[in-house]
């Protein structure tokens, strides 16, 4: 009984968490645009607004009564970095040299992206820059550098901003950072156990609200690495519905990918409920 039984909890996590995977709660987004197509939906509205930048592209959201999602899909044609929106149908903006969609969020919102991978239960997202807002409760970031970076540059930003650059290890794949406004019990932003961050902490922290974080090559120019970073439970997150597509070629994707996800997870569940009932018919 323990193999049907395995496989039947198995594919009822996997129901449940293959949508927490794709949330990332941010203040912004940098997206790399290459021959992989991705889609990307942002929450905006009811007091949040948005600023997108990317190829032949420069749009502002405004906040609106009413929270509604943003869908953009981008791709790499030739020698062309092409954007597509949701509420543009039909329209796709490229030019050949802005690489990259950029996503600015006030306040901080939810994001919903395919990840790149996952590794011991966190789901990684392939980004150039990630920005977020500290919180009273910590906030655990991952990172993997990316195949050309070369160290984490962290700019702290507050009444001002500080820019530090920590270089990475040849005997390190991953790195965890822990990140508090400080407070009594908090009186640096940063804290890890991967990482010498010391540096981060020498200039007064009380003014600090928020963070970028970037993956940099020998240069200091960014590059793409792996990022980690869940949403804040105790924020209200959890209330926050899953992004429903509209009817252009963008959310179509999203929402057959989702049916076709569903309906195999569907399957696997009634196969192994099956197995479960042959294997304690067993013992009857």
């Amino acid at each position: 009984m323990k193999p049907a039984l395995s496989s039947f909890l198995f594919i009822l996590l996997s129901l449940f968490t293959c949508s927490a995977c794709r949330e990332l709660c941010a203040r912004a987004l940098k997206i790399p645009i290459d021959d992989v197509h991705r889609l990307v939906s942002v929450l905006a509205g009811k007091g949040t607004e948005l600023m997108t930048l990317g190829p032949g592209f420069r749009r502002r959201i405004p906040s609106g009564t009413v929270a509604k999602w943003h869908n953009f899909s981008t791709i790499q044609r030739g020698a062309e970095y092409c954007l597509s929106y949701e509420e543009l149908p039909g329209q796709e903006f490229c030019d050949d040299y802005d690489d990259s969609l950029y996503i600015d969020s006030y306040p901080e919102t939810k994001f919903n992206l395919e990840p790149a991978h996952m590794i011991s239960g966190y789901s990684y997202h392939y980004l150039l820059r990630l920005g977020f807002t500290l919180h009273d409760s910590p906030r655990k970031l991952l990172w993997q550098p990316g195949e050309r970076a070369k160290g984490l540059e962290l700019t702290l930003w507050g009444y001002g901003y500080n820019t530090i650059t920590f270089n990475k290890t040849d005997s390190q794949l991953h790195y965890d950072l822990n990140f508090q406004r400080v407070s009594g019990d908090a009186s640096c932003v940063v804290t890890s156990a991967s990482l010498d961050v010391s540096r981060a902490c020498r200039n007064n922290q009380e003014g600090i609200d928020s963070v970028i974080v970037e993956g940099v090559d020998d240069n200091g120019t960014p590059t793409p690495s792996y990022f980690s970073l869940g949403c804040d439970e105790d924020k209200g997150w959890k209330t926050v519905t899953t992004p429903i597509p509209g009817n252009n070629s963008t959310g179509l994707a999203v929402q057959l990918t989702m049916a076709v996800m569903c309906g195999i997870i569907f399957v696997l569940l009634l196969k192994a409920v099956f197995r479960l009932k042959s294997e304690v018919s067993k013992f009857c």
